[in-house]
């Protein structure tokens, strides 16, 4: 078990009014630990400002309160409202430690925060102050400012001042030991099992698919995983994830498939585990296409159609090179998780003379142009297929390779 940053929570802003004290707390717990706090208290702003240091919160706190009777209405009522703040902040308190605890020692003063955050509001309080003040602070308003924390915040706490000779020492470790032990308390536990499973990964050889760069590319985005480029039945059935590159003409690419004979692999994988189709990957799941007037695997329904060179110009009238070569901003139609972490409108390499015409407007999850819009990317139940090429498209196509690798359906 290690744990890691805190659970990412919003900051939680909290307010009493009463006829005592008017008070506004603020705290985000994964803050970088700083504090802006106007209390009217100095020695309670000092406190806390060790509490938001420690435990690496962003705290604000203001207080107006009637001072001019004591301090104990708004010392308690500070504790009340930063407990109800984190309580609010923590939320579900799924995934966190739970737990948490520290031993902070100033000069000759030592002391012992232990705390659960429980749901049970409880306080432990064993400190023997040397003397009754701190400055004008009367020792006694820390247990309640404790007091009034615990209730609110639904923890239970033990505080013991094992040692100490110095009042202002004694309560200062107190408050530091009460942020470090908030800290560990909040950070999320993250288990990480004995065995871990390793992921295979086939690249399928057919003879016509851009390999060592579709390799290359999901090894460095995955260099734990077993990657595997293979012709073999054996290895595409075992895979956990499995990739269908191409390029070059649709009738090699089919004929070669054939001849090797991995049509049922290929379509057995695309029916039963995540399956990537790259460039002509995508071209061949389709019904037909017009590179030679060739049947495709037949597993989507669509067509695959030549540019038309006579209508292929830009905006401006210039006419465009047919086959298409270059980036293209790729327009996102759903929000897929193959997308994730890629901006919509980001650029990828494309290099072809087809395109896909899908039967199917439902499985288009990406569009761009060339002339004229068309689909390059599609999307159906454990199939994500692109017509452009990941492995050459830098920094968002190495994304869309990760996404492919942690895609589990």
């Amino acid at each position: 078990m290690t744990r890691s940053a805190s659970v990412s929570r919003n900051t939680n802003e909290t307010k009493r009014n009463t006829n005592e004290t008017k008070i506004e707390v603020s705290i985000n717990l994964d803050g970088q630990g700083s504090a802006k706090l106007n209390t009217g208290i100095g020695f309670l702003d000092h406190m806390l400002d060790q509490v938001a240091r420690h435990g690496m919160f962003d705290l604000e706190v203001t207080a107006k309160g009637d001072l001019h009777i004591d301090a104990h209405h708004t010392v308690e009522d500070v504790g009340i409202v930063l407990g109800q703040a984190f309580n609010k902040a923590i939320g579900d308190k799924k995934g966190i430690t739970r737990y948490g605890s520290a031993i902070i020692p100033l000069d000759e003063a030592l002391s012992r925060v232990v705390l659960d955050i429980s749901g049970r509001p409880g306080l432990e309080f064993d400190v023997e102050f040397k003397r009754a003040v701190i400055g004008e602070f009367d020792v006694d308003l820390i247990h309640e400012f404790f007091q009034g924390f615990v209730n609110h915040a639904n923890i239970t706490m033990h505080i013991d001042n094992l040692k100490g000779d110095n009042s202002h020492h004694q309560a200062e470790t107190i408050y530091k030991a009460f942020g470090r032990a908030l800290k560990m308390a909040v950070c999320k536990v993250v288990y990480k099992p004995f065995f871990t499973k390793i992921i295979m990964i086939a690249i399928i050889d057919y003879g016509m698919g851009n390999l060592k760069s579709v390799f290359n590319a999901f090894k460095q985005v995955s260099p734990e995983a077993d990657i595997k480029v293979t012709s073999n039945p054996a290895d595409i059935k075992k895979a956990h994830h499995v990739v269908f590159p191409g390029q070059g003409a649709m009738p090699d690419c089919i004929r070669e498939l054939d001849e090797r004979n991995l049509r049922s692999s290929v379509l057995d994988a695309a029916k039963t585990k995540p399956f990537l189709g790259i460039c002509i990957g995508l071209q061949m799941l389709f019904d037909k296409s017009e590179e030679g007037n060739v049947d495709g695997l037949g597993l989507l329904s669509g067509t695959i159609k030549r540019f038309n060179n006579e209508n292929t110009a830009d905006e401006s009238g210039h006419k465009l090179k047919i086959p298409h070569m270059g980036w293209n901003e790729v327009s996102q139609t759903n929000n897929h998780p193959l997308w994730q972490n890629i901006s919509n409108n980001d650029r990828f390499y494309f290099v072809h003379s087809y395109y896909l015409e899908s039967k199917d407007k439902n499985i288009v999850s990406a569009e761009t142009s060339y002339a004229q819009k068309f689909c390059c990317a599609i999307a159906k139940e454990n199939i994500f297929a692109v017509q452009f090429h990941p492995e050459k498209s830098s920094t968002a196509g190495l994304q869309l390779i990760k996404n492919f690798v942690q895609w589990s359906v």
